[in-house]
């Protein structure tokens, strides 16, 4: 089957688009038939991936960062036909800031090495999460975590993990206040609270790592 290539220009402030001719050439290397699709607005990730699911694409392929492959799972989602459907298969092509999803997964972030992992077209299952009716493949969260990535994007001049560095120093500067009402099977919280992030894995946004502090409620 041909496999759709969903490439974001944007991730990590465009430097996916420059190195698109580098992710082109590492599939064409393994023999890849690919289409290519590419996003022009927020969101038109999710639009592009449901349509190539629809016409029978396999796998889809998401060439960006972790936002790309959340919208990306999210048009899958769109395109099944019951919430119990199992989406896939999906391939990635790291070329976002941070690439939480792929470090955690043990997923290679060379691109000609990405491409070999796609051409082999070994599979494993992984769970995913919803929120509000969104859908996230590597984590979610409230308080500091989304208050720094909104400031990030504020950021312009510095690319890859250091801009999520200075985000997070400016953010805890400026000691931003929530206060949430928490409940889980077995306990409930309700106060003053920092952070609360739910993932698949101890790594979260922008390459920062849960701490022994950090455990679930």
């Amino acid at each position: 089957m041909k496999a759709k290539v969903i490439l974001n220009p944007y991730s990590n402030r465009w430097n996916s688009n420059k190195r698109w001719s580098e992710a082109e050439a590492a599939l064409i290397k393994e023999k890849i038939p690919f289409d290519l699709a590419i996003s022009e607005k927020p969101r038109h990730i999710i639009e592009l991936t449901r349509e190539a699911v629809e016409q029978g694409y396999s796998p889809i392929i998401a060439a960006g960062g972790d936002g790309t492959i959340g919208e990306v799972v999210n048009g899958m989602a769109k395109a099944s036909k019951s919430k119990d459907d199992q989406f896939g298969p999906l391939g990635i092509l790291p070329l976002g800031s941070a690439n939480d999803l792929v470090d955690n997964l043990g997923l290679p972030k060379d691109l000609g090495e990405a491409a070999k992992v796609i051409a082999a077209g070994k599979t494993r299952k992984m769970d995913i999460g919803s929120v509000n009716g969104f859908y996230f493949a590597n984590n979610s969260a409230i308080g500091l975590e989304p208050y720094i990535t909104l400031k990030q994007e504020k950021i312009k001049s510095i690319k890859g993990i250091m801009r999520y560095l200075i985000a997070a120093v400016q953010g805890i500067w400026d000691n931003p206040q929530w206060n949430a009402t928490i409940e889980w099977d077995d306990g409930k919280y309700q106060g003053p609270i920092l952070l609360v992030s739910v993932g698949n894995a101890p790594r979260t946004g922008g390459g920062f790592f849960y701490g022994s502090s950090c455990r679930p409620f």
